[in-house]
């Protein structure tokens, strides 16, 4: 038997100290028998240099091990991404995924909230996952400040909180 997708109920928000000082609310997205991993969407609030903001990113890990206990660092990958989540599925996962945004800022409740993407160069068709965030994000009480896309091709988004 191999991947089965089987979409999961959000779990956390929890610490998680996989890649330093984080929040995560995390998700089922299916079990690989053949390697014995569960493949999970990991949202993530990271602290950064400045006290009143945090970063906000999605990928997918794998978790291994007996009791499961064993935790990657997220995979960004389209390749990643095309394995764990059937065509007919992403916008099931991308509405779970907003529902994890959302309960993710209303416990950690950041001023300011910053994204950006992992590959340079998108195409408009690999933003609109970014449009669902901001939307997400806007509809949370979180404007959009500025956005940008740096010489290197990488997209930068700064929200703040309004009120």
């Amino acid at each position: 038997m191999a991947y089965e997708f089987d979409l999961g109920e959000l779990e956390g928000p929890l610490a998680d100290q996989t890649d330093g000082n984080a929040w995560v609310v995390e998700f089922i997205l299916g079990f690989d028998a053949d390697t014995d991993e569960l493949n999970v969407m990991s949202v993530l609030l990271f602290e950064t240099d400045e006290n009143n903001k945090l970063e906000l990113c999605f990928g997918i890990r794998t978790k291994s091990g007996p009791e499961l206990d064993v935790v990657s660092l997220p995979d960004y990958s389209k390749e990643k991404t095309d394995f764990c989540i059937p065509k007919d599925n992403r916008m099931e996962v991308t509405i779970r995924l907003r529902e994890a945004i959302e309960l993710l800022i209303s416990d950690a409740d950041p001023e300011y909230i910053i994204m950006q993407t992992f590959y340079p160069n998108l195409e408009p068709k690999a933003l609109r996952k970014y449009d669902a965030v901001e939307d997400t994000l806007s509809t949370s009480g979180y404007l959009p400040q500025d956005s940008w896309r740096e010489p290197d091709g990488i997209n930068y988004w700064l929200f703040k909180k309004q009120g």
